[in-house]
């Protein structure tokens, strides 16, 4: 089966991204990785889900809104994440370095 529609797409791209945003800010995604997520689809066409994406991670930001309450995934999202995302970068520059 093949996917014809952007995912996160059944509603608009628009209301995609901003619910995935505010997934984000509920599951206490570091904010490191929020501005990674926006660039990185800022870049790719449609260029407007990056700001979809962050404006649904700031508003419930803004208004304090309840974040998931079990701290180990709250953990994981803020410091094993971005640990995760460092050591990704870090082996493939090392991949990148040693082929040159």
């Amino acid at each position: 089966m093949v996917e014809k529609r952007l995912t996160g797409s059944a509603e608009g791209l628009w209301k995609g991204y901003k619910y995935n945003g505010y997934m984000a800010y509920y599951l206490n995604k570091n904010p490191i990785l929020i501005l990674l997520n926006v660039f990185n689809y800022t870049l790719k066409k449609p260029h407007y889900t990056g700001i979809a994406f962050l404006l649904g991670y700031i508003r419930p930001f803004i208004k304090r809104e309840e974040i998931i309450k079990d701290r180990e995934i709250r953990e994981y999202y803020w410091t094993s994440r971005l640990v995760e995302y460092k050591n990704l970068v870090i082996g493939r520059l090392k991949s990148l370095v040693s082929t040159t």
